[in-house]
């Protein structure tokens, strides 16, 4: 994969890096919080970020999946490691 001439120049201080999260995480933790002021409706979370439903529904499938994955991967570590679960 080539690199933008960005990602090849700068190079981000850690004392910033620790001031702001990815943005990933930002809109997983908004789309999140609209889900819940939205009591799970969809349709009205969209609606509150100014997005389309299809969106929302993108995004949860994302977040899910990644979830998931992350549970598997404790989980493969634990049994390698002869832990009960």
């Amino acid at each position: 994969m080539t690199k933008t001439r960005n990602e090849q120049s700068i190079v981000i201080p850690r004392e910033l890096r620790a001031k702001i999260k990815p943005w990933r995480e930002t809109m997983e933790y908004e789309v999140r919080r609209a889900m819940r002021l939205a009591m799970d409706d969809k349709v009205i979370a969209a609606a509150l970020l100014g997005v389309g439903k299809t969106t929302i529904y993108r995004r949860l499938e994302e977040f899910s999946t990644k979830h998931v994955a992350r549970k598997n991967r404790a989980r493969a570590r634990g049994q390698s490691r002869g832990g009960a679960r």
